[in-house]
C-alpha cells in the first residue's frame, strides 16, 4: 500500500470535490465569482490543517461542512460589508459550532418537492438513479424535476435580491 504525500493527499481531495463544491457554492450563492472565492477559502482551511485532517473520520463531510459555514458567513456579513470587512476565521471549531444545513439556506418559497430533489443532489450528491430509485420516478422525469427546481431557486432567489 502507497501512502500518499500531503500534496497527493489534498490534489486527490481537490480534483475529487472542487467542481461539486463550487456548483453548490453558486446555487446557494447566485454569484459563482463569490461561490469561486469560498470553495478556495475552504481548500485554503484543508491545507492549513492538513495534519489533523488527514485523520479525519469524514473529511468529505468537512469539507461540505466548511463551505456552508462560509457561505453562512458570507450571506450574514454581506449585509454589512460597508461597514465592516470581510475576514474569515482558520478555525475550524468556530465553523463547526455553526454549522447550517443546505435546507436553512433555501428559499421559503420553493416546493417540498423543489427543496427535496435539491437536498439530495446537492447535499447528499446522490446520482440521479439514486434519486430516482428513491423517489419512485424515472431517470428522465428526475432530471427534469432537478432542473426545474434549479430555475424556481434562481428565480425565488433574484426575486428576494430585488426586495
Amino acid at each position: 500500500m502507497k501512502i500518499q504525500t500531503d500534496q497527493e493527499w489534498f490534489s486527490t481531495l481537490f480534483l475529487t470535490h472542487y467542481r461539486t463544491l463550487l456548483n453548490i457554492g453558486a446555487l446557494l450563492l447566485n454569484n459563482r465569482s463569490t461561490a469561486e472565492d469560498l470553495v478556495n477559502e475552504t481548500f485554503l482551511i484543508l491545507w492549513s490543517k492538513r495534519a489533523r485532517l488527514r485523520k479525519h473520520p469524514d473529511i468529505n463531510g468537512w469539507l461540505y461542512i466548511t463551505l456552508k459555514n462560509l457561505i453562512y458567513n458570507e450571506t450574514r456579513l454581506s449585509k454589512y460589508q460597508k461597514e465592516t470587512p470581510l475576514i474569515y476565521e482558520t478555525d475550524t471549531s468556530a465553523y463547526e459550532e455553526k454549522a447550517v444545513s443546505l435546507s436553512d439556506l433555501l428559499p421559503n418559497g420553493l416546493s417540498a418537492q423543489d427543496r427535496q430533489i435539491l437536498i439530495m443532489h446537492f447535499e447528499q450528491e446522490l446520482s440521479y438513479e439514486e434519486m430516482a430509485r428513491e423517489l419512485g420516478i424515472s431517470i428522465l422525469a428526475c432530471r427534469t424535476r432537478l432542473c426545474r427546481a434549479k430555475a424556481n431557486y434562481k428565480k425565488l432567489s433574484e426575486k428576494a435580491k430585488k426586495l
